[in-house]
């Protein structure tokens, strides 16, 4: 049996402050949101459950999800350094990599997808590269670096050229591009688009939140930035076509600015809680796009829910929503509400129906790098809505060998039972800031042990 680290090192990208937002709940000092379940039941029809298939060598601890081919889904488990192939029934095809250096190895994977000719192209931030894996399997590995990029995610685009998303620095340590279309054959980043426009007083919170997420649909790519509230519409040559405003059922408070930021750790906390991300755009086969965003609540994450048409015009939204895994064959993948096990999942169809609060008029902005509507800065005229409450009854972590597994990763404190009186936690779940190829990185979720990663 493969022998695991209880506290593994992670050395990866600013990408992660997309990737880590971990669904942890228990804490006594962040109690989670409770979940709209009336609205899930209202506008999604259950037609399914599944559990992902584990076994002594395969658990499902952080499962960042894409679609593979017809009837497979490709699953990314960072925090394990694997990468697995599932069938829509949860059934386990298919299980690659191990944590390391080497070909075949992971670091920190965090995205996988299927090539035009059925490779697996998994990027993985923290060793800053692409690992190819042959349709056959692990056999044939081919690496690539693409040096100065934070890759988070490798799209096939045809003709030997790839989306790639994730930062590159500018000049001087400027603001850079999100995607890059990249050249497999000679190696070459052919242009960069997406820039971040952002102030410059708020470049320093810009740089701590560098997540992207970008789909491509035939000719098209859409794409979107974590922190504006703004979808983004180009060609596969990398021109802009539309950059969409979105009214995020949770928009972001007032963005900390540069010299605003706070020492106390609390009001710290307080601030990052208040920053909406765009965590993931899916297609649905009948136009709609639906966009999930997500706020952190100390150690746990509460995620919300956008769906939209093609010019940007709101059809349904919900804040307070299970986390959704992914959209396939316009099937919504959610985390089961009842379980918090990562494994366990329900499968609903969007019903049709519409929020009373959807606005069906969107004044969308243009190609034009001039239109005001264009501009990517976070917007500073929102009030965040924040509740809390405990956790959904009848959720709880698993028990046993998982269980076990899943504190550790997810930075849990024993239960109360298995402490001494008056024993304190045995890690602290606030959020953390780690030091990552020169930068600091926010790492929402993720406690700090008596040996952080360095």
């Amino acid at each position: 049996m493969r022998t695991r680290a209880s506290h593994p090192t992670v050395r990866a990208s600013c990408a992660l402050a997309w990737a880590v937002a971990l669904i942890a709940c228990g804490a006594d000092d962040a109690p989670p949101e409770p979940l709209a379940s009336g609205a899930l039941d209202d506008a999604f029809q259950v037609v399914d459950s599944l559990e992902l298939e584990e076994n002594a060598q395969v658990l499902t601890v952080q499962p960042m999800v894409t679609v593979g081919d017809p009837g497979e889904l490709l699953v990314t488990e960072p925090m394990e350094g694997e990468v697995r192939v599932y069938g829509v029934d949860g059934g386990l095809r298919a299980n690659f990599g191990r944590r390391g250096d080497g070909p075949g190895e992971f670091t920190f994977p965090i995205t996988a997808h299927r090539t035009r000719a059925g490779e697996l192209v998994v990027a993985d931030p923290g060793a800053g590269r692409l690992t190819f894996l042959s349709s056959h399997g692990p056999d044939s590995v081919q690496l690539a670096y693409v040096p100065g990029i934070d890759m988070i995610a490798a799209h096939d685009l045809g003709g030997g050229r790839y989306l790639l998303a994730g930062h590159r620095m500018g000049p001087g340590r400027a603001p850079g591009e999100f995607l890059h279309r990249w050249n497999r054959g000679t190696g070459e980043v052919e242009r960069s688009f997406l820039p971040m426009m952002v102030p410059e007083e708020m470049r320093v919170l810009a740089f701590a939140m560098t997540g992207v997420v970008a789909v491509v649909e035939a000719d098209t790519i859409w794409a979107a930035w974590s922190i504006p509230d703004t979808l983004y519409k180009f060609s596969i040559e990398g021109d802009r076509l539309a950059a969409l405003p979105l009214a995020l059922p949770r928009p972001g408070s007032t963005t900390p600015r540069g010299g605003e930021a706070t020492r106390n750790p609390v009001s710290m906390q307080e601030e990052f809680d208040a920053i909406t991300q765009i965590m993931n755009i899916f297609l649905l086969g009948d136009g709609q796009i639906a966009i999930q965003s997500m706020q952190t609540r100390g150690n746990a994450a509460v995620w919300d829910l956008l769906l939209v048409d093609r010019e940007g015009n709101d059809l349904w939204k919900q804040a307070g929503m299970p986390r959704l895994y992914v959209v396939a064959d316009d099937l919504f993948y959610f985390q089961d509400p009842s379980s918090m096990q990562p494994n366990k999942w329900i499968v609903a169809r969007w019903t049709g129906i519409r929020s009373d609060n959807a606005q069906h008029t969107n004044q969308g902005g243009t190609n034009d790098d001039n239109d005001p509507r264009n501009d990517q800065a976070p917007r500073n005229d929102r009030a965040a809505s924040r509740t809390s409450g405990p956790c959904p009854d009848g959720r709880s972590i698993g028990a046993g060998r998982g269980a076990a597994r899943r504190r550790r990763v997810w930075g849990l404190p024993a239960p109360r039972q298995e402490r001494a009186a008056g024993d304190p936690a045995v890690l602290d779940v606030r959020p953390v800031l780690w030091r990552v190829s020169g930068r600091m990185v926010l790492l929402p979720g993720i406690g700090t042990a008596a040996s952080a990663p360095g």
